[in-house]
């Protein structure tokens, strides 16, 4: 199981892997119990001739085909969770075998037939489907019990079975080896999968703000440039036009800010420039820069972080990370509000909030608030953004050794905190 983390090192992720081959799951329990239907009504036939009590037999091969039609019938017409999937799994191994263990006492079949078919259940249920290794090991180890009880209390055949101990265990160990090595196959696929989807939707997203959001202050600057060139604007006209346009070239010099660091955070081998930081003078430094567009919006900074804060990280990504939050908040607070940015200390990190009281946002917006496939949504003024800020800055916080989260309620504003380390660079990443 350590092995599968290294692959898959979230919990979430692994809720997304599971749900992901649900589907595919399904379908090979579908057809292995297909198989099965078809395997035993082969059998039944041979039996008809090497069973002593054929209808013993019949009776109990039935009720495995009736039971084997139900779980196709139950996964192609109801819509399974991954953990009812996985008990489906178990408790249909396990009456299988407790069938088969009736069969082989009542019908006196070939002492062979038990240990031959608990062999090839282990390499289904362990290896054909891809429930949790943790299952297979409390399956198998279920059956074991089960075919050891039998053989020692009850079997017809105790000197055979007893001798084909050590043969189910070393079949068993076969089959979740080949299981283990199939899992870890499909977990590297599915990440791979992921990795090739992220950076198609990373293409896609850049491709659009490169043609809109870049484009756009661009072409309004050089329209009004223009405009100013040919005299066919007033000195009133133009001052009422700069501001704006002035407005979305900060903006826009801003996100190519965070673009380039970020494109040299994903070269191989890029180590963030680590530094002692005062945190209260790298706020102020940004609050600074944010004065013209908190003016617009009449909102006021409230920095409560003491002096005294130190930190070791790289400045310049500790800058864009408190831009990027703080600029939303900006855009989501409402006419003369307040935003409040703390900071605390532990010996390992120091944890800073910067808190708004603005529109907030579900906990559905809060789950998916620094994906790349989330849709960037207009500010209380109608702003708009490219939506990638906050993506950006938890790839900057991992990437400098924190962690970053948000606390929201819709209506009543948001939280986001955030983590830098304390200590030098002789223990920092």
């Amino acid at each position: 199981m350590g092995y599968y983390k290294k692959i898959i090192s979230s919990a979430a992720q692994e809720k997304e892997y599971r749900n992901f081959m649900l589907g595919y799951e399904t379908y090979s329990l579908r057809i292995v119990c297909l198989i099965g239907i078809i395997y035993t009504c082969i059998f039944l036939i041979i039996d008809y001739w090497r069973a002593v009590d054929f209808v013993s037999v019949l009776f109990h091969r039935s009720i495995i085909i009736i039971i084997l039609m139900l779980v196709v019938y139950i996964t192609w017409r109801i819509k399974l969770s991954p953990r009812s999937f996985y008990l489906l799994c178990f408790f249909i191994f396990l009456i299988t075998v407790l069938l088969s263990i009736s069969m082989d006492s009542s019908a006196a079949l070939p002492q062979f037939f038990l240990p031959n078919f608990i062999c090839l259940l282990f390499y289904i249920s362990n290896a054909g489907l891809g429930y949790p290794l943790r299952f297979k090991f409390i399956l198998s180890g279920a059956i074991i019990a089960l075919y050891v009880f039998y053989s020692v209390y009850f079997s017809p055949h105790y000197n055979t079975h007893l001798s084909q101990l050590w043969n189910l265990l070393v079949n068993l160990v076969f089959s979740l080896l080949i299981g283990y090595l199939i899992e870890r196959y499909k977990r590297i696929n599915f990440i791979q999968t992921k990795e090739i989807e992220t950076l198609s939707t990373v293409k896609s997203k850049l491709i659009s703000i490169l043609s809109h959001d870049l484009n756009s202050p661009l072409n309004s600057l050089n329209g009004l440039l223009y405009l100013n060139e040919k005299s066919l604007l007033t000195q009133q006209e133009l001052n009422q036009n700069f501001g704006k346009v002035r407005r979305s070239v900060d903006s826009v010099s801003f996100l190519l800010q965070n673009l380039l660091r970020w494109s040299k955070t994903q070269l191989q081998g890029f180590k963030p420039k680590t530094e002692k930081l005062e945190v209260k003078k790298i706020i102020e430094d940004v609050l600074y820069s944010l004065e013209s567009i908190s003016e617009d919006k009449g909102i006021r900074f409230l920095n409560k972080v003491d002096e005294k804060i130190i930190v070791y990280s790289d400045s310049e990504m500790v800058k864009l990370v408190v831009r990027n939050i703080l600029s939303n908040s900006i855009k989501f607070s409402h006419l003369d509000s307040t935003i409040e940015i703390a900071a605390r200390n532990d010996s390992v990190h120091c944890t800073l909030s910067i808190k708004d009281s603005g529109v907030g946002m579900t906990q559905e917006e809060a789950d998916n608030l620094f994906s790349f496939e989330r849709e960037s949504k207009r500010g209380t003024q109608n702003e708009s953004g490219t939506g990638i800020g906050l993506m950006l800055t938890k790839e900057f916080i991992e990437t400098l050794g924190g962690t970053i989260s948000v606390v929201s309620e819709s209506g009543k504003g948001s939280i986001f905190y955030f983590t830098l380390p304390t200590q030098g660079p002789s223990s920092n990443i």
